[in-house]
């Protein structure tokens, strides 16, 4: 009886042996795929960026283990987007190989800017930096889908380089043209559209719903120094309300004084208002 059981011991091992085995390859595979393949990312910082586009830059082919071991190389892959000025990639915890945190610092777009002779254009952003190219079509639009949130118009810029302006000049300018313009948009209380910075750094201003340019010293003038020259501007346009087709330009770069020089069919070339 003994003898017989041992015979079936031994001729149902092998089955019980294989079975073990598969099921110790399953569990196997599993834990590998958990572990070595998934994996999960959480993002933080990103309001233009979704976290797709951010999850496309990265190499999602590289197993957990070679992303442990290369987390420069992926911040690197990150920082290839121009929209991204700088990132943070850790993992969730010490012990973790599977789950990492991405926290972004996006590089807003704040204007357009014509280059040279104009040919061409770049978004510049809110840090004086240059994002990327536009393409005719996204410039003659203004609403740039690629660059920020559906529908927002970015202001355009004309003159940000001088003849030997170097990067650095020209980043200061960057930012001293959204202080600026941000003043004045508060003074005047109208939108501008178009703003072309003249070698002596005066600033012709064209706002929106004026048919012709404004004149502000950039140079010398602090925000708030801009921001009342617009509030003049309002007391000016006061003047000429019902007539706006008469005025050739407004010229507020003095210190008290406004200069309305008039199209030449008008009695007078020139009309003084001080305020």
């Amino acid at each position: 009886m003994s003898c017989a059981l041992a015979t079936a011991y031994v001729v149902e091992s092998p089955v019980r042996l294989e079975k073990i085995a598969g099921r110790f390859s399953a569990t196997f595979g599993k834990w590998q795929k958990t572990w070595l393949e998934e994996r999960q990312l959480r993002v933080q910082g990103n309001s233009l960026l979704s976290e797709s586009a951010i999850q496309n830059l990265l190499p999602y082919e590289k197993n957990n283990l070679w992303w442990k071991r290369h987390l420069p190389e992926l911040k690197s892959s990150l920082l290839k987007s121009p929209l991204i000025e700088s990132v943070e990639l850790v993992s969730c915890s010490y012990l973790s190989i599977n789950c990492y945190q991405i926290i972004v610092k996006e590089r807003t777009p704040a204007l357009i800017a014509l280059v040279r002779d104009e040919s061409k254009a770049w978004v510049v952003g809110e840090d004086g930096g240059f994002i990327a190219p536009l393409t005719n079509e996204q410039f003659r639009r203004g609403a740039l889908d690629s660059f920020g949130p559906a529908g927002k118009k970015l202001l355009i810029v004309r003159g940000l380089w001088g003849p030997k302006s170097s990067s650095d000049e020209v980043h200061a300018r960057v930012k001293r043209l959204l202080v600026a313009s941000e003043a004045l948009d508060i003074g005047a209380e109208l939108p501008i559209e178009l703003l072309t910075l003249k070698d002596n750094l005066e600033l012709e201003t064209q706002y929106a719903t004026l048919p012709f340019p404004v004149t502000y010293d950039l140079a010398s003038d602090t925000a708030e120094e801009l921001r009342e020259k617009a509030k003049r501007l309002r007391i000016i346009l006061s003047e000429f309300e019902g007539r706006y087709q008469e005025v050739k330009k407004i010229d507020l770069a003095y210190n008290r004084l406004g200069i309305a020089e008039m199209v030449e069919h008008t009695p007078k070339s020139k009309a003084r208002k001080k305020s």
